[in-house]
């Protein structure tokens, strides 16, 4: 008897088709590179992002640096305040509203001052992204003018980017009925009402991923958006992790079919599918140099020769310490103090 299958191509079957298939497999989800080599990038979202712009700039690519770090500050100092774990020192992003209300800060459509809150202690903070100050800053005044030469950065580094790469893992913000903007969980040390706006919504994820496709054109209007759901969740797991990826994904890929400069970047699917375990995403789940080679693959379509790793933005979880006591915040204050005086940078 002939089975019923005996005629059916590799690709039918989950073995042959899926859990071994690897880079075919995104290829398959994927039209081909869209950028041409050197062509500049700007990255945005969580820690999956970070990871894509360090891999970037390790490897010679053009990752646009919108708030470069001083010179000569070491790695854990950097990391500790916030550079290079993207394009910019925006804190982690996971969901599209974030990121919509940045850019609405940028256009004018919101304030800046909403997310800046005067804490207990007398001192101020940016909730967006609490890391960037982690005593705080000494008055609201600072945080918001600390605010606004960040948004004015942000603006001058994509007005020369030829793709936007975001990456996101849930649908839906943090937030507290006292602030009026969504918050990352990070913020939870200073809001501890902080929790979900709502439950996720294919309707509103959308909603929140075409504004910033909106901005993105007046911001960035030569660029490209390339989405991609994220295999980072952050601090959250389980069940409800598992329906804010969902619907971000089917946001993501409605998005992608009615604008025509839009596309989804299947690198979750490369970076988790069962054959890939422990080859694309190490113990940490920070993608590996495997996986950053098939991310630049897909965009680029060939993959330059590589130069030795800048310390400055090499993996947070690889990088060989530099300091002795790392969470020494004295430390960090005296280097960043030295690097931005007048003296160190004459």
């Amino acid at each position: 008897m002939i089975s019923p299958y005996h005629d059916l191509p590799p690709g039918a079957f989950w073995r042959s088709g899926v859990a071994e298939a690897g880079e075919p497999l995104a290829g398959s989800l994927w039209p081909g590179p869209v950028l041409p080599a050197g062509a500049p990038i700007f990255t945005f979202g969580d820690r999956l992002a970070g990871a894509l712009h360090r891999g970037l700039h390790a490897a010679g690519d053009r990752a646009i640096e919108a708030e470069p770090p001083p010179p000569d500050v070491p790695a854990e100092v950097l990391r500790a305040y916030g550079w290079g774990q993207g394009s910019a020192r925006t804190g982690p992003l996971r969901s599209p509203r974030e990121l919509a209300e940045i850019l609405g800060e940028i256009v004018g459509r919101r304030a800046p001052g909403d997310v800046i809150r005067t804490l207990g202690s007398g001192r101020a903070a940016d909730l967006r992204r609490p890391g960037v100050e982690p005593a705080g800053f000494d008055s609201a005044e600072e945080a918001l003018e600390a605010r606004t030469q960040h948004l004015a950065a942000i603006a001058e580094g994509l007005s020369g980017a030829a793709a936007v790469v975001l990456c996101l893992s849930r649908a839906t913000p943090l937030r507290d009925p006292s602030i009026r903007a969504g918050l990352p969980d990070e913020a939870r040390a200073l809001v501890p009402g902080l929790r979900a706006a709502h439950r996720p919504r294919p309707d509103q994820a959308l909603s929140d991923l075409a504004a910033v496709w909106r901005d993105l054109r007046t911001l960035a209007p030569e660029a490209r958006l390339l989405l991609c759901l994220s295999p980072d969740t952050g601090p959250r797991a389980g069940a409800e992790a598992g329906a804010q990826q969902a619907v971000l994904r089917l946001a993501m890929a409605r998005l992608a079919a009615r604008a025509g400069r839009v596309s989804y970047l299947p690198l979750h699917e490369l970076f988790t599918a069962p054959g890939q375990v422990g080859r694309m995403l190490g113990p940490d789940g920070c993608p590996t140099a495997t996986a950053i080679d098939g991310f630049r693959r897909m965009v680029f379509g060939t993959l330059p020769v590589p130069r030795a790793a800048d310390p400055v933005m090499a993996d947070p979880e690889t990088a060989e310490p530099e300091m002795a006591e790392p969470s020494d915040d004295l430390a960090c204050e005296e280097a960043l103090y030295e690097a931005f005086s007048p003296r160190g940078q004459a």
